[in-house]
């Protein structure tokens, strides 16, 4: 059992899972982190747990105002460009947005429609240290929006990876 209790030090500031949890599941957690007002949790990973783009917006609307989430791994879980949108939101600079550094987004087929959605939210975000995109069937349409968060005068983006994508020269 684990207790979610700031008086405690046995809190959790991890949540990984790898076991297919679909939006409802995932939905239904952040809504129970939420409704506590839990902000001890720093590490989200959900690989292959299928969460598809409900998931994520119940991922973002646990985010709003959370201030230590520093990274967010969604590997594999069926993201569309409308999942990115919501993330592109949630990490739009501004009082209550999460100060993640370090996002992953593999293997999810979003395309570039995708990433310019995420990046509408992250061009001016000044947090991101490492962004990975592998496998997400991005295209050349998709490079000028990660231009656009590069050029930022105030990214910190130190990684941004981008393996198996056909983004050509």
């Amino acid at each position: 059992m684990v207790k979610i209790d700031e008086g405690d030090q046995d809190y959790i500031t991890k949540y990984h899972s790898w076991e297919e949890l679909g939006w409802p599941g995932i939905k239904a957690i952040c809504e129970s982190f939420k409704t506590v007002g839990y902000n001890k949790l720093y590490s989200m990973r959900l690989w292959k747990s299928y969460i598809e783009d409900e998931g994520v917006r119940a991922i973002c609307e646990f985010l709003h105002g959370n201030i230590s989430m520093l990274c967010l791994e969604l590997m594999d879980n069926k993201i569309s460009p409308l999942g990115c949108e919501f993330l592109g939101r949630a990490m739009t600079p501004g009082p209550k947005c999460a100060p993640i550094c370090f996002l992953k987004l593999d293997c999810n087929n979003f395309g570039s429609r995708g990433v310019e959605n995420l990046c509408n939210g992250l061009k001016n975000n000044e947090n991101i240290k490492m962004l990975s995109l592998c496998y997400c069937g991005i295209d050349e349409k998709g490079a000028r929006p990660l231009f656009e968060c590069l050029i930022f005068s105030k990214s910190k983006m130190e990684e941004l990876i981008l393996t198996g994508n056909k983004l050509k020269n």
